[in-house]
């Protein structure tokens, strides 16, 4: 059986061949990782706008006119009055069966 002496004497001369810490490596590795992200993402935007403007395809027909509605505002008017006319005779159908069953319960 080992004893807990020979198990832990190999931990302390690790310890003792550690280096000191050099905070400012620290900073200076951690300065040119940031900058070395900065630039990958950089470049990467760089290629997206690339490929997105090389490879467009949108189901767009880019020799379509617009539609655009000329007519006058009082051709409009008399368009959404005519509708209103009709939506009103298109009413009178429902509103008669409710009146009707509205007056056969009411009895």
């Amino acid at each position: 059986m080992t004893s807990l002496s020979t198990l832990v004497r190999p931990l302390n001369s690790l310890s003792s061949t550690a280096k000191p810490r050099d905070d400012a490596a620290i900073a200076a590795s951690e300065a040119a990782i940031r900058e070395f992200v900065k630039q990958l993402r950089e470049a990467t935007s760089k290629a997206d706008d690339i490929e997105n403007a090389v490879y467009d395809l949108k189901a767009l027909n880019p020799h379509r006119k617009p539609d655009v509605d000329r007519r006058k505002p009082t051709e409009l008017l008399d368009l959404v009055e005519a509708k209103g006319v009709e939506i009103a005779k298109a009413l009178k159908a429902p509103r008669a069966l409710t009146s009707v069953e509205a007056g056969t319960k009411e009895r």
